[in-house]
């Protein structure tokens, strides 16, 4: 939870994303951060969030691999947690109509 980027929108999948926020909701860790579990129609949830915040100042963040979502991203900055576990880091506007980054 340490590890992610202040005021970031991250996502992963069910597995990831249900023990971060066990700790935001019960434990009160991280309520600057939005944590979402990966689906199909995330792309719409991200051209909003992306449309009314700087991506500098709250960057999207991809915890672990999500097939198809990689090459959206185009540059990112990788954070090994260990484990085999990575973050994923976008400080840039996210493809998220099918055109290039």
């Amino acid at each position: 939870m340490n590890a992610l980027p202040a005021h970031a929108m991250a996502i992963g999948k069910w597995r990831e994303i249900t023990a971060l926020k066990y700790l935001q909701t019960i434990e009160g860790a991280r309520p600057d951060v939005i944590l979402d579990p990966w689906y199909d129609a995330h792309l719409a949830r991200l051209a909003r969030w992306q449309a009314t915040r700087d991506p500098r100042d709250h960057p999207f963040v991809v915890i672990g691999p999500i097939p198809g979502l990689r090459p959206r991203l185009g540059v990112v900055d990788s954070l090994a947690l260990g484990g085999g576990d990575y973050l994923l880091i976008r400080r840039a506007p996210i493809d998220t109509d099918g055109r290039a980054p």
